[in-house]
């Protein structure tokens, strides 16, 4: 004998969902934070930072939380953030992603929400990274001892043979100086 049962039941998405904070419904990606559920992220940048839940998950031991990070940058975004501190995971809803809103000019690379110039970045704080200050092989430069410096055009083109001058790796109020190692330059030149 064949017994058959019929039940009618409702499956709802639980994002769709307004969370009842009373009954603990907050998402993952959120807090409560005064009775309502909050993006993590804003709780995180704006309300309280050392909180235990903002802790969890930095992309690397030394990440910080700056008030101006906002749910604002799509996962491309984020991935080129996150290795200079700008972004994080799982802190807002769907496709969108925790992040900083500097706007850097092009001669500029954010790095732990400020905007650094590229000379910098490489002499000074990651020079492996080749999508920024490229392959020493392809380009021939070595940062070390690059400084942003106020020199001449002239005297930039002089220096790039040797691989002492780049140009586009100073900007903001260094804009109009140019990524070069008059040190090495000189030394070059005189021979030594």
């Amino acid at each position: 004998m064949l017994l058959l049962e019929k039940q009618d039941i409702e499956i709802k998405r639980n994002d769709l969902v307004v969370p009842d904070v009373a009954q603990g419904l907050c998402l993952s990606y959120q807090v409560e934070y005064n009775g309502q559920c909050m993006d993590k992220c804003e709780y995180c940048s704006t309300k309280n930072p050392s909180d235990i839940i903002c802790q969890q998950n930095k992309p690397y031991p030394g990440f910080v939380f700056r008030d101006d990070f906002s749910c604002a940058c799509s996962l491309q975004q984020c991935d080129l953030k996150e290795s200079k501190g700008s972004c994080i995971k799982g802190y807002c809803n769907g496709d969108r992603y925790c992040c900083s809103t500097l706007d850097c000019d092009q001669w500029q690379v954010e790095y732990n929400g400020q905007c650094i110039d590229k000379c910098k970045y490489c002499a000074e704080i990651n020079s492996s990274d080749t999508q920024i200050c490229g392959d020493k092989a392809d380009n021939g430069i070595d940062f070390t001892g690059f400084t942003c410096e106020s020199i001449s055009e002239a005297t930039c083109k002089s220096y790039q043979p040797n691989g002492y001058c780049i140009t586009g790796f100073c900007g903001g109020e260094n804009k109009d100086k140019y990524c070069a190692n008059s040190q090495n330059a000189a030394k070059n030149a005189a021979g030594c």
